[in-house]
């Protein structure tokens, strides 16, 4: 288990090691600046349930999930119109 505060909670539990090498750089891509188009989308995907990223990873994502129907449109489709 990890010795970093970051990684410890109350009592003993610990949260585990990344599944993944974590970044060199991950402060920065952290405490890096956004622009509001990049903010409004991560906002939407908040909303949404949906997956956020590149579109191929967020389709892929999606599917894998079971999450598909947040990739549509929200509302009634067209096709339901009488």
């Amino acid at each position: 288990m990890r010795s970093d505060p970051f990684f410890s909670l109350p009592g003993d539990l610990h949260l585990s090691d990344w599944p993944v090498p974590r970044p060199t750089d991950w402060q920065q891509i952290v405490e890096s600046h956004w622009e509001e188009k990049e903010v409004a989308q991560l906002r939407e995907c908040a909303k949404r349930g949906r997956p956020f990223g590149q579109p191929p990873w967020v389709t892929a994502t999606a599917g894998r999930l079971g999450l598909e129907s947040s990739l549509r449109a929200p509302g009634r489709s067209k096709l339901d119109d009488p």
